[in-house]
């Protein structure tokens, strides 16, 4: 699961950057590098990589997920690549762009892990791209809210605004 590998490489770098820095950086440019950072490398490549298996490669993944190859796998794979390009931007863009694509996202990933778990439950669907996604979806998603609030929190950063 390539996914994983962006989540490891997003520790290490993370862990590397923070631990060389810790004596400058304070806890509000740490939270804000865990979050940012999180976005860049755990949710972007990973979201466009998999958009692009769905959409080229959709004969091929759909199988590992337990499916059977459909158009629908176009649709899927260009909706995963959008989420990795709003999650670039958000970091660029930064402001509410940042709320609404990690809520967004997050939606999504829970949403997703939550039918993955059905189709275990309800169609004994033990593909491998199926059963372990139930908790890498669920979990990159509540991690990421995690380091979203502690961004915010630590920031004192509200995403909600009053229209003027």
């Amino acid at each position: 699961m390539f996914n994983l590998i962006f989540l490891a490489l997003y520790v290490l770098i993370v862990g590397v950057h923070i631990t060389a820095k810790r004596k400058v950086l304070s806890k509000a440019a740490i939270s804000q590098k865990l979050f940012f950072y999180f976005l860049v490398i755990a949710v972007a490549p990973p979201m466009i990589i998999s958009g692009i298996g769905h959409v080229f490669f959709g004969e091929f993944i759909a199988p590992k997920i337990g499916w059977d190859p459909s158009p629908f796998e176009i649709e899927v794979g260009f909706h995963d690549m959008a989420w990795g390009l709003l999650a670039l931007l958000a970091v660029y863009v930064r402001g509410t762009f940042c709320h609404a694509t990690v809520l967004g996202w997050s939606f999504f990933m829970i949403c997703a892990g939550i039918n993955h778990f059905i189709e275990v439950l309800h169609v004994g669907n033990f593909a491998e791209y199926n059963f372990v996604m139930i908790f890498y979806d669920i979990g990159i998603a509540l991690l990421g809210l995690y380091l979203w609030w502690r961004w915010m929190k630590i920031n004192d950063i509200r995403f909600w605004y009053k229209a003027v």
